[in-house]
């Protein structure tokens, strides 16, 4: 009988720290499990952000040839207002009140006769 006591004994020891390692261990997937969900989300918001960055791109290329176009119709319109028009010559001044910066323009511009 003395053998059945201690095996009992021993069994009931064994208890807790199954117990503990069985909790450790849920405890430990749910982290890892939590840390997997982390990364997958911040791989799918890597490339919405790449994705961003492409329509951006795209978008800062139309408005640069957008803002060249404007220069050049600016820098028109200041020559023809050097050369006498009058109606060029209100155009820059009103452009000028609204505090629009035209640059001089060159003498690469022809005049038509």
């Amino acid at each position: 009988m003395k053998l059945d006591t201690e095996y009992r004994a021993v069994a009931v020891t064994d208890r807790p720290s199954r117990l503990l390692y069985y909790t450790i261990l849920i405890a430990l997937t749910v982290v890892a499990a939590d840390q997997i969900a982390g990364v997958v989300e911040l791989w799918k918001n890597k490339g919405e952000i790449a994705r961003l960055l492409d329509s951006q791109a795209t978008s800062l290329e139309q408005a640069g040839r957008v803002e060249q176009q404007l220069d050049s119709l600016a820098t028109g319109v200041a020559h023809l207002a050097a050369t006498g028009n009058k109606h060029a010559q209100g155009i820059v001044s009103q452009m000028q009140a609204q505090g629009v910066a035209i640059k001089a323009p060159s003498g690469s511009l022809q005049q038509k006769d």
